[in-house]
């Protein structure tokens, strides 16, 4: 096993095997607000990436004090803490339960699921107003998908690293009463084919009446 080096972040580098690094924690600050995870945990490489994702879905979600928020795949409680510290109760899921433990630590106001994420979302009730969700590169699928649509948040928004799994997912919330509004992309890995994407999605009735206003 050689050295890894491991960058999670704009200021931290971090030397040493996996092994070594299994139990060093460290510390990014995102929009004031600032969050732990693991030294071998998932962050956004690109300096500016966590910054300006997180900016875009408040953007585009305009959370309001009081609302109910959902963060599916939610790792170590990036977009969680935004809408935390926007006022909403949060709920996140992940599967991944060291980020867990650390997503509780960065968000003690929410509340957190260890876990597959189609499998938690049957347990959930309807009744949200917003949602957020960040899948890996094989994107969210039909099943969860189709257990979000049935909690009905009235609106959604969509961080995804491959576009192609996004056309996918994207469609499925169009036929299930979603409608897109908006795109946008971020070249955060320059020089390859990555892309980094948000979309944001209505229900249709709601989706309808933004557009009257």
């Amino acid at each position: 096993s050689g050295e890894l080096l491991t960058v999670t972040g704009s200021d931290v580098a971090l030397l040493g095997s996996p092994e070594q690094l299994a139990d060093e924690v460290v510390t990014q600050k995102v929009l004031g607000r600032e969050y732990r995870l693991g030294a071998t945990g998932f962050w956004q490489v690109h300096r500016a990436a966590a910054e300006v994702l997180t900016s875009c879905v408040l953007e585009m979600l305009l959370p309001v004090a009081g609302q109910r928020a959902l963060d599916l795949y939610c790792g170590a409680g990036l977009f969680a803490g935004a809408l935390d510290s926007a006022g909403c109760s949060v709920t996140g899921i992940e599967a991944n339960r060291a980020a867990v433990e650390f997503a509780k630590q960065n968000v003690p106001n929410g509340e957190f699921f260890a876990g597959q994420v189609a499998k938690h979302l049957r347990h959930l009730e309807p009744g949200w107003d917003l949602a957020v969700l960040d899948p890996p590169r094989s994107g969210a699928g039909a099943d969860v998908v189709k257990r979000l649509v049935a909690l009905a948040p009235e609106q959604i928004a969509y961080v995804s690293c491959d576009p192609a799994t996004l056309a996918s997912d994207l469609e499925r919330f169009q036929k299930l009463g979603y409608a897109v509004l908006d795109v946008r992309a971020f070249d955060l890995f320059p020089l390859t084919h990555h892309v980094e994407t948000v979309a944001s999605l209505f229900r249709f009735a709601d989706a309808h009446q933004t557009m009257l206003s």
